[in-house]
């Protein structure tokens, strides 16, 4: 046996091994997390972990010695010192947790003789102004029957349900937390946030690669995937075994008990969420474009999330095929449903989701950008986290670069690579389609390439670079954002100076320079002013709908009054998208 020693932040955990052993095996069996997209298939390269400061992949590495291994940073959506700012936004929230926790103490000598457990645990709960179901669960009424027979202090959670309380758990003891996780389950990126809901204190966030990706970058191939032989279960159990991985790393990590964890609330577009839960995903892109289901019942954690011995599962609801629940989600962060102007919504990921409207009328589509923005689909892309290249300006005749968490750079983000673009464009070492002009000498392989840091220079001991196929297909998403809003303008008869604010959702927004982003044509040509950036909109509805009654109560008409564009059913669509793939577009070419 060798003994491997794991540090990952300012957390360290030892533990044994077999010779031999694979490491990033042994990684995922400690319950840290790591990112691994690929499934140890050695393609993805997120993998990086450092050993005697040599970087190497853990799935092409064998444990033979004793060793210590440096894990790469968590990729936290909040970092500390923003931690207090997120929870501001929650500030004026009347707190009313999804499932409530009450403390009592249980007093056997008091109870009459001959009366069952349950009716004594009931009459109990009535005195405190809880009326409650009788539970369906075996192992609860034989956990509540032991409770009702010994003197002691417990904690019980419950679930409203019209004017009853459903028993979610009975524990021992006091000062047990009542834990929330909010999941926005995006086809590339999974962002999970760790809430104590009782004292509204955010405790940590977890963001890191969709393992269903390497069955397809975009939700048409995973439908497709789904379709054939047992693909539906290997999607759903890649996802089940990725979450309950990385929810046990974050409790690790916080020094927090996984059994107090009594609520998830999962938001995500709809097709995700059918694969999640296993529902039959072919007709979402077969007549009759149909989900299963709009809004889904409370669901059993374990029967999903087998880790959540006892909790529920709460999901959001979605609106059509391919509008789903984290556009809800995402009104509900922005308010958008209470105010009185019109305003635009968009979330840019893989399935760039689109609304536009006020208290009044929501109108909303759905447009195929592909994951280029969250780092996907680039030969040298990655998400937003420490290493990754974030901002891009020229100056000095020369391109400087910017850095995520001032360390040697891996890759290049989204943002980096629009503002790259924008300067590549704008020195002439791209034309208006985005392929390269005589400035650009260097090749990777045989094909051009814009190098932007030799081997030597990187984690990776590799080179990060872009390349036409690269730019077309970021040009490919923008074109997809930004045809989709000005088709919603055009039909809506309204001019993009006539609406009050643009919010921009997403992982992109943490640090998009958003002149780069008008100049390539990412969205129609409005004042900067207008422009707010609102970070992960799907994360932060689902902790709200973990925090408010009020916003529950809401969500339950939202998603019935928004009207679906289907873009695909729109003759002039295709034209938007082609003439929008130019920098910034054909229009604005031409008026130059």
């Amino acid at each position: 046996m060798k003994i491997l020693k794991l540090i990952s932040g300012d957390f360290t955990k030892e533990i044994k091994v077999k010779d031999n052993t694979n490491l990033l095996t042994a990684i995922q069996g400690s319950g840290l997390f790591i990112d691994a997209p690929c499934g140890g298939q050695s393609v993805c390269k997120k993998c990086t972990v450092f050993i005697n400061s040599k970087s190497c992949l853990a799935c092409k590495t064998y444990v033979n010695e004793d060793i210590t291994v440096i894990l790469p940073e968590y990729s936290n959506l909040v970092n500390e010192e923003d931690k207090n700012h997120f929870i501001e936004k929650f500030k004026d929230i009347k707190i009313e947790p999804v499932i409530q926790k009450i403390e009592l103490l249980i007093e056997p000598e008091s109870r009459i003789y001959y009366q069952s457990d349950f009716e004594y645990f009931k009459a109990i709960l009535k005195k405190e102004g809880f009326k409650i179901f009788i539970p369906s669960e075996i192992d609860l009424l034989s956990k509540i029957s032991r409770a009702t027979h010994q003197k002691n202090n417990y904690t019980i959670y419950l679930l409203k349900q019209n004017k009853k309380y459903e028993i979610i758990d009975i524990m021992e003891g006091t000062n047990l937390r009542n834990l929330g996780i909010a999941i926005d389950l995006g086809t590339t990126t999974i962002s999970i946030a760790l809430l104590d809901l009782d004292s509204r204190t955010f405790i940590d966030s977890l963001s890191f690669y969709n393992p269903q990706i390497i069955y397809g970058a975009d939700i048409i191939h995973r439908i497709v995937f789904a379709s054939k032989n047992d693909g539906a279960e290997v999607l759903q159990e890649k996802v089940q075994n990725e979450l309950n991985h990385s929810i046990s790393s974050l409790c690790m990590k916080n020094n927090l008990s996984v059994n107090e964890i009594k609520s998830v609330n999962i938001s995500g577009n709809t097709t995700m969420i059918h694969l999640f839960l296993g529902l039959p995903s072919k007709f979402i892109r077969e007549t009759p474009y149909s989900p299963t289901i709009k809004a889904l019942p409370v669901i059993n954690a374990n029967s999903i999330i087998d880790i959540i011995q006892r909790g529920k599962i709460f999901v959001m609801p979605c609106v059509a095929n391919y509008l789903g629940g984290d556009l809800i989600s995402g009104i509900i962060s922005c308010d958008l449903q209470n105010k009185d102007e019109i305003n635009i919504l968009i979330d840019i990921g893989t399935n760039g989701e689109i609304v536009i409207g006020n208290k009044d009328w929501l109108i909303g589509c759905a447009c195929s950008a592909g994951p280029a923005f969250e780092g996907m689909g680039l030969n040298c892309g990655m998400r937003f986290k420490q290493g990754a290249i974030t901002e891009v300006v020229f100056k000095n005749n020369e391109f400087v670069y910017e850095i995520a968490g001032n360390s040697k750079p891996c890759g290049i983000s989204g943002t980096g690579i629009i503002s790259l673009i924008k300067y590549l464009k704008e020195e002439n070492y791209i034309d208006s389609r985005g392929k390269f002009t005589d400035k650009v000498t260097d090749k990777i392989g045989h094909r051009k390439a814009f190098i932007l840091f030799n081997k030597n220079q990187t984690i990776n001991n590799d080179f990060i670079y872009v390349d036409e196929t690269d730019i077309d297909n970021i040009l490919r998403a923008k074109a997809a954002i930004y045809s989709g809003m000005s088709l919603l303008l055009k039909k809506l008869s309204l001019d993009i100076s006539e609406i009050n604010n643009l919010y921009i959702a997403g992982g992109i927004g943490n640090s998009l320079n958003i002149n780069n982003a008008l100049e390539i044509g990412l969205f129609p040509p409005i004042e900067k002013e207008k422009i707010t950036f609102v970070g992960n909109s799907s994360l932060t509805g689902s902790i709200k709908y973990l925090l408010s009654q009020n916003v529950r109560n809401e969500i339950q008409i939202l998603y019935t009054k928004i009207t679906y564009i289907d873009l695909s059913n729109e003759p002039s669509y295709m034209d938007e998208f082609m003439a929008a793939l130019f920098i910034p577009h054909t229009d604005m070419i031409w008026e130059k």
